[in-house]
């Protein structure tokens, strides 16, 4: 379950202002990058790039005061971290950045062949016109690598595609190329997707006055500008040259899932904390996998109670009305019998023809109604329709 932490603007102002981004985020715990939006949020600010290299120099460096809050910002608020990774999925991530670190060191410098993977994923690309944006767009097609990217990034995605197809191999683990779903990192019996997608901006296009105007003028223009929407206006996308790596199934908030191109270290140079995360997502999909299993073996376990307990109240009823059914025969043949004693001892004074073989058919049907009830038509109606069978 995620943490929460009560903090003040004071107290993250000197937490952030003491250590390290990275090492501040460890004591809460949570990211830098998510402890620099708490700060953006509340209006504390963060030491620039490079004061901590200043710091450790030994040169003098200056402190940012702490801002008057804004009447938004509270002085007080709460964190929310996620919660630390544990068990299965963190023992898999330290041996994984173990073996990955050692395998890193066994990356040749001369350029790597090209896998099997980074090829298929090549032709694909080839064949692709660009999208509106300008950008291939190979997304769940199977096979291949998941990759959006511009044509100038090409062979630098490619590249970046063909050391992670390398590292994963390093790393014991291997690529899953199907031909029913996307290319995944396969760790044991877990397929990890991963992407490659590329950064990029949204700028607008200038248009001439007068061409709104043309836009405006028109019914549809103005229907659409009552609706606080501008079809006149157009965008061009252009790619920031930086590319972002990002893996999906697992959803432990524990878990790293993205990694983009920084300004001092690429994704290339990330790879053995990637294969770490890899196992740790692979780990987090078994016990995903087999917490589902356990819900789908107790459901069946629930249903097939229910289904037993149903079978036992339809047994129980059809016994009961075949109990009853016998017992409402033999009582009625002892009223019948009493009745037809009655008939007997009455009709010595009014006897006659016709009751005598009204008697005859009574004693006839109250035969027939002991015989149904009696223990030798109790068995064989028992043994026709097994109702005892199971006990």
């Amino acid at each position: 379950m995620p943490s929460r932490r009560e903090m003040t603007r004071k107290q993250l102002h000197k937490l952030v202002w003491s250590h390290p981004m990275r090492d501040a985020a460890a004591t809460i715990p949570m990211s830098d990058v998510g402890l620099k939006k708490v700060c953006r949020r509340h209006g504390v600010p963060v030491p620039p790039q490079g004061y901590w290299n200043k710091v450790h120099a030994g040169h003098r460096v200056k402190t940012k005061a702490l801002p008057p809050a804004k009447p938004d910002q509270p002085e007080t608020f709460e964190i929310f971290a996620p919660a630390p990774l544990h068990g299965a999925v963190l023992e898999s991530k330290k041996r994984a950045l173990a073996r990955a670190v050692e395998a890193a060191k066994l990356v040749p410098l001369e350029p790597m062949s090209e896998h099997e993977c980074t090829a298929l994923t090549r032709a694909a690309l080839v064949k692709l016109q660009p999208d509106r944006r300008g950008a291939l767009r190979l997304l769940g097609e199977p096979g291949v690598a998941d990759i959006l990217i511009w044509p100038e990034q090409l062979e630098r995605g490619l590249s970046l595609l063909n050391r992670l197809c390398y590292a994963v191999e390093r790393a014991g683990y291997r690529m899953a190329l199907s031909r029913t779903s996307p290319a995944a990192i396969a760790v044991e019996n877990e397929e990890v997707r991963f992407q490659i997608t590329a950064h990029y901006a949204r700028r607008e296009q200038k248009r001439p006055p007068a061409e709104k105007w043309d836009w405006r003028k028109s019914g549809l223009g103005k229907a659409l500008e009552s609706q606080s929407y501008e079809p006149w206006r157009q965008w061009v996308f252009v790619p920031s040259g930086t590319l972002k790596l990002s893996l999906s199934g697992s959803y432990n908030a524990g878990l790293r899932c993205n990694w983009s191109d920084g300004i001092s270290r690429r994704i290339d140079d990330q790879l053995p904390q990637v294969m770490a995360e890899i196992a740790a997502h692979a780990a987090s999909l078994r016990e995903k996998r087999l917490a589902e299993e356990r819900r789908a073996a107790a459901a069946e376990e629930a249903a097939r109670r229910r289904e037993e307990a149903e079978r036992i109240r339809r047994r129980e009823g059809e016994r009961r009305a075949f109990l009853e059914k016998r017992a409402s025969a033999y009582a009625r043949a002892l009223e019948l019998r009493e009745f037809a004693a009655h008939l007997r001892a009455t009709s010595r004074k009014h006897g006659s023809a016709a009751l005598s073989a009204f008697l005859q058919w009574t004693d006839a049907h109250i035969q027939g109604l002991l015989a149904s009830s009696s223990a030798r038509a109790v068995h064989q109606d028992l043994t026709s329709t097994g109702l005892f069978d199971d006990d």
